[in-house]
């Protein structure tokens, strides 16, 4: 059953290629790619924490899991980096016009110091409690081109000059 926020059969075909062999991991059967994208897709729309993960996406922890795995080996900057070229190779980027903004995301009180966790958090603590500031570069049309993340508390300007570096796009030869 298709629910609001997941792919189209459109947008799936444009990703699936990109995406890496799909093998089980720990010995059990590995949740189809398409439903584990649906279910990232519906908690970045939604903002809520993965425990309140509808069960028709499968078990939270192994779809957090496998996200946070997913970022740690890259996956999801190459999939960018992929779907990218296809749309600049489509002629749907905007190269003439460019939009650069930040917003803040505030985060649980847990969020930070976590045994064991990463070092270079982009989590900032202010009179309002921790946050993250997004800074995201999109082309004219609206797709984004580069992401870059701070501490909550930080200037927006901190984040301009590494979005002016990271925003481009590998284009493929064309004759």
């Amino acid at each position: 059953m298709l629910h609001r926020h997941d792919l189209t059969d459109v947008q799936w075909i444009a990703v699936r290629p990109h995406l890496p062999i799909s093998t089980g991991f720990g010995g059990r059967p590995r949740l189809n790619d398409r439903r584990f994208i649906d279910a990232v897709l519906w908690l970045l729309r939604t903002g809520a924490p993965w425990r309140d993960l509808p069960p028709c996406y499968g078990n939270w922890s192994s779809i957090s899991a496998r996200f946070y795995r997913w970022g740690q080996a890259g996956v999801w900057h190459h999939l960018l980096e992929q779907l990218q070229q296809l749309a600049d190779q489509q002629n749907q980027i905007d190269w003439d016009t460019q939009f650069i903004d930040s917003t803040v995301i505030r985060t649980h009180h847990h969020a930070a110091g976590a045994q064991g966790g990463q070092q270079d958090e982009a989590l900032g603590r202010s009179r309002g409690g921790f946050s993250t500031k997004i800074h995201l570069k999109c082309e004219g049309g609206g797709k984004p081109l580069a992401v870059f993340l701070t501490g909550g508390e930080r200037h927006e300007m901190v984040g301009f000059v590494p979005l002016l570096e990271r925003g481009r796009v590998k284009r493929a030869y064309r004759q």
